[in-house]
């Protein structure tokens, strides 16, 4: 039992970590996928938002999904501090489709949020808390699109 057992640990595990541990911006990649992700899903929630609940309520959990990512971007800037400037080909197209997702949803707000519901104070609350969580992001991550 002991040898197999070394056998499935050698053919599974240990092939899975050294591909991993390889990866040099594995990190950032997670991290714009984690970003791009939670801006299309508060994009979807705004596309299905029957009300002014259902509005503050996507722009909330978009706050709570991204009030940790100031620090993650600080820290990513820092092991990298040249990336945003000359990204590697390898992670334009993810910084690519972040930014497309992050304008979608900047047209979806201003549609939502700004013209449709641009009185209720729920609302308003909400894209304050939103607000501040995506200040935290930092301008880089916001940065022009001619970065791509």
């Amino acid at each position: 039992m002991g040898k197999s057992f070394i056998v499935v640990l050698v053919l599974t595990v240990f092939p899975a970590l050294f591909s991993c541990a390889g990866e040099k911006y594995s990190d950032v990649k997670k991290f714009i996928e984690e970003t791009t992700e939670a801006y299309e899903e508060c994009t979807t929630a705004l596309d299905r938002a029957q009300n002014a609940e259902d509005v503050a309520k996507a722009f909330n959990d978009l706050a709570d999904r991204i009030q940790d990512f100031g620090p993650k971007t600080e820290k990513i800037e820092k092991k990298y501090p040249d990336l945003l400037k000359d990204p590697p080909a390898e992670l334009r197209k993810l910084l690519a489709n972040m930014r497309a997702a992050m304008n979608k949803f900047g047209k979806k707000m201003e549609k939502v949020a700004i013209s449709q519901f641009k009185d209720d104070p729920q609302i308003e609350t909400a894209v304050k808390r939103w607000v501040l969580a995506a200040g935290l992001l930092g301008p880089s991550l916001f940065g022009s699109s001619n970065s791509n």
